[in-house]
């Protein structure tokens, strides 16, 4: 095989209509197209207004300021999540508070977060693996409690929960935007901030960078796969439960019940094999996306709080899964990973 795991078929498939929306965005002004784009992806998520920046990162860390987060604040969010949250949290100034995961879907639940939200001023929710907890018990608790919330919604673009897209829970909700995301370009990254509260857009003018940059040259292609999501998602959904199908049986993997649409498919590997398969799959010219290192971890608290945190950390791989994924390809993981356990007894 002569390339495994190309996440940018989709990007050249659409080189040709994305000239045609750079043309426009020429004629009509950058300035206006952005505008517009915006105005897209708020309709989409069922908010008022969007504002663009330079990254996930960047946005997650705007949100965390317009919502007061700062030094006396505690920020609950979840332990599995993407290392940048962390950092934002840090970095400005609030105390972190980590919420365990549940052991289905690997994302905060309802009780998880409730023993900890007389605790917490604000909730850094975020939607991992294409799935969600019961976020909108997680909204009601925060509105009863006064908890101001901030969701990131970058791995569950497009999709619903409760009948409500994910990303219109929060008081402010972030995206990224960036290369790899089902919505992106392959080499510009970028993020953006959605929320209904007009207050909210005089602070982010003052706290985002002004200018919008690299922003015009990856808006076509974010524009095009944005119109496109529907079908960006049954692509997925395609590829995810094509590996259930073949991965779902054997007995030395457990696969939680993650989002259908998700980009990468965690394994939890049993019996400590988990680094030897790796290596494996490494030989076999198969790669891993990152694994989330526990928070908890991180900041040095017991396991014995987060079981199924600990647990994802010794025994965790993940696959990755884009759009346009071929069958062959997933074929040729499943059965890498199938003829490495026949030489293994559970």
């Amino acid at each position: 095989m002569s390339l495994i795991f190309d996440p940018y078929r989709l990007d050249d498939s659409l080189a040709e209509e994305a000239a045609a929306e750079t043309a426009l965005l020429k004629r009509v002004g950058g300035e206006k197209y952005l505008d517009e784009l915006g105005a897209e992806l708020a309709r989409l998520i069922g908010r008022k207004r969007c504002v663009f920046t330079d990254s996930g990162r960047t946005a997650v860390a705007a949100g965390l300021a317009a919502l007061g987060a700062g030094r006396g604040q505690t920020v609950a969010l979840n332990n599995l999540t993407h290392p940048s949250l962390l950092e934002a949290v840090l970095k400005s100034g609030a105390k972190p508070l980590p919420v365990e995961a549940g052991p289905r879907t690997l994302n905060p639940g309802l009780g998880n977060f409730k023993k900890l939200a007389k605790n917490a001023d604000m909730l850094l929710l975020a939607h991992m693996f294409a799935a969600c907890g019961d976020v909108r018990a997680i909204k009601t608790l925060c509105l009863e409690r006064g908890i101001k919330m901030l969701e990131d919604a970058s791995q569950a673009l497009g999709l619903e929960a409760s009948g409500s897209p994910l990303g219109s829970f929060g008081d402010i909700s972030v995206f990224s935007l960036s290369p790899y995301k089902p919505v992106s370009h392959m080499s510009i990254k970028a993020g953006a901030l959605l929320f209904d509260d007009d207050r909210y857009s005089a602070v982010l003018s003052r706290s985002l960078p002004s200018g919008r940059g690299s922003l015009e040259a990856a808006a076509p292609m974010l524009r095009l796969k944005l119109r496109n999501i529907s079908r960006i998602l049954l692509d997925l959904k395609e590829s995810n439960a094509r590996f259930r199908l073949r991965l779902g049986k054997m007995p030395w993997l457990r696969l939680p019940g993650i989002g259908s649409a998700a980009q990468e498919l965690p394994l939890l590997v049993k019996h400590g094999a988990a680094p030897a398969l790796a290596a494996f799959l490494e030989r076999s010219r198969i790669k891993l996306e990152r694994q989330y290192f526990p928070f908890h971890s991180a900041m040095g608290l017991a396991d014995g709080s987060f079981p199924v945190s600990a647990r994802y950390r010794a025994q965790a791989l993940h696959l990755p899964v884009y759009c346009r994924m071929t069958t062959s390809e997933i074929d040729y993981v499943c059965n890498a990973i199938n003829g490495f356990f026949r030489t293994r007894r559970p």
